[in-house]
């Protein structure tokens, strides 16, 4: 299939090198020349066109304002009314005629080219009705009507259609005579807005052309390499077998006394209900060590894969840049916000150092990503360059998001110490509450229940009720420990009437 080229022969250049000149015209003036007659004449053509509109509207505005002056018009209501909307109308025209002029004097001496001669006023657009002249007949037939009316003696009320007529037949010529012209100047305005529109086409320039076609392609979602994938599983492997319970069982046979009581003594947690207004609702949990040991295997695992792990702990730009390439696959906003997450961990433990060399890992990630394979290498030589902008916003980020972390977390330990502070206050006044004249201490009693509870609770050492109702799990353990082979006693009292929940190791035994 042949290729048509003939699309092309519409260019229209300013520097076209075939063209010639006289001998004493400088070549290069002479393209400029051309360029700024070329831009001159798009742009007038323009604003021909923009000017020719605005006549248009102007006159079928008009045309529609005469409509209503004719007898046949249902918004006619009567001869005198009609002249008196003539004279406005008169008046009107002349304002949208001084309007036109000037907006289109402004049009076309704005933002005009210095090299460009002034504008001169369009022979087509000077063509146009004259409305001064338009205005004033418009007000005489206006005033003969008037005229005959006060000779007539017409009003609105009494005349028939026939003396209507005759009455307003002056202003009825006028009106036809304008509606038949301004028609027909807006025929020749659309056929010369036409003419100039195809004069446009007819050239290619940046403002008529369009894009022919467009097409996006999205790549997949790429699947995690080989390397990746094995990092994870291993990972996810090596959770699962490190994992491991382990049962302490009171009193073994191997411990001493004081062993064995510590051991009792660190699965114990006070009741949340003793001393409160209500026995019946309280319930105390119970952490062994077994479930200590438990609950530190099942701490939250943030970041997921051993490499990004190892490349959160690099230290030295330069090993990190050896590194991501030989771990490309690192460069993932996932692997970035695991880190971030680690962060947030460390500068909970109180190890800031390295919760902000993991705000300055992760933040490399993002920046690495952001700029692509062929950027890193560009990003890590900005980045040894002390000096540089680049590195001095990057520390900068790094710095302000590890203030932000910083922030949040003494603004949590504070919410954690008004916590702490808040229990032992309800603590003191829950033991204020069961004290008694005698200076025993007693629990409320609203049912059997409550009187089972609280009769097992008068048997119990006074320490240990005073730890109970303060909810002090510290104060328990203490007492525990002393108690020696009792603590098992008490253990079981107390877990018998829910003072006290024991873990599901130590109810085995």
């Amino acid at each position: 299939m042949p290729v048509d080229y003939s699309k092309w022969d519409k260019l229209e250049l300013s520097d076209d090198e075939d063209f010639d000149c006289h001998p004493n015209v400088d070549k290069a003036s002479m393209i400029r020349w051309k360029q700024a007659e070329i831009h001159r004449q798009r742009r007038e053509r323009q604003d021909k066109i923009k000017a020719l509109k605005l006549e248009k509207a102007m006159n079928e505005r008009i045309v529609g304002a005469l409509a209503t002056l004719s007898p046949s018009s249902t918004s006619f209501s009567s001869p005198g009314a009609a002249a008196s909307a003539a004279a406005t109308l008169s008046k009107d025209m002349e304002e949208w005629d001084k309007t036109l002029a000037n907006d289109v004097f402004v049009m076309a001496h704005s933002d005009r080219d210095a090299r460009w001669a002034p504008p001169t006023p369009d022979p087509f657009f000077m063509k146009r009705v004259g409305i001064p002249k338009a205005a004033e007949d418009l007000r005489n037939a206006a005033g003969a009507v008037a005229v005959a009316i006060k000779t007539a003696g017409a009003t609105a009320g009494n005349s028939s259609p026939e003396e209507v007529a005759a009455l307003v037949e002056p202003l009825e010529k006028v009106r036809a005579s304008f509606v038949e012209a301004f028609g027909k100047r807006n025929g020749e305005i659309d056929a010369e807005i036409r003419k100039e529109e195809e004069a446009i086409k007819a050239k290619l320039t940046s403002e008529n052309m369009s894009e022919g076609f467009n097409k996006t392609i999205v790549a997949a979602k790429p699947k995690p390499s080989d390397e990746e994938e094995k990092a994870t599983i291993s990972k996810k492997t090596k959770k699962v077998v490190e994992k491991k319970t382990e049962i302490v069982t009171l009193n073994a046979p191997n411990q001493s006394e004081a062993a064995a009581a510590a051991t009792s003594a660190a699965a114990a947690e006070p009741s949340a209900t003793a001393g409160s207004s209500s026995a019946s609702s309280s319930s105390t949990s119970t952490a062994s060590t077994a479930a200590t040991a438990d609950d530190d295997e099942d701490e939250e695992v943030y970041i997921t894969n051993p490499y990004v792990e190892e490349f959160s702990r690099l230290v030295k730009p330069e090993d990190s840049f050896k590194f991501i390439g030989q771990h490309p696959f690192i460069l993932k906003a996932k692997y970035s916000d695991e880190i971030l997450a680690e962060a947030f961990s460390l500068q909970m433990k109180g190890q800031p150092k390295q919760a902000k060399q993991c705000v300055h890992q992760s933040l490399m990630i993002q920046y690495c990503e952001l700029l692509g394979k062929d950027g890193v290498s560009l990003f890590f030589q900005r980045l040894a360059n002390p000096s540089h902008k680049a590195r001095e916003q990057f520390m900068k980020d790094v710095n302000d998001t590890y203030t932000r972390i910083a922030n949040r977390v003494k603004e949590l330990k504070k919410q954690e110490e008004e916590k702490e502070l808040e229990e032992k206050r309800q603590g003191e006044a829950r033991v204020a509450a069961a004290l008694q004249p005698d200076g025993s201490y007693k629990l409320p009693v609203e049912d059997e229940e409550d009187q089972r509870r609280s009769d097992v609770f008068d048997t119990l050492p006074r320490e240990l009720q005073v730890a109970l109702l303060k909810q002090d799990v510290d104060e328990i353990n203490a007492f525990l420990a002393t108690a020696g082979t009792d603590a098992e006693k008490y253990l079981k009292e107390a877990a018998s009437v829910g003072l006290i929940t024991l873990s599901d190791e130590l109810q085995g035994e």
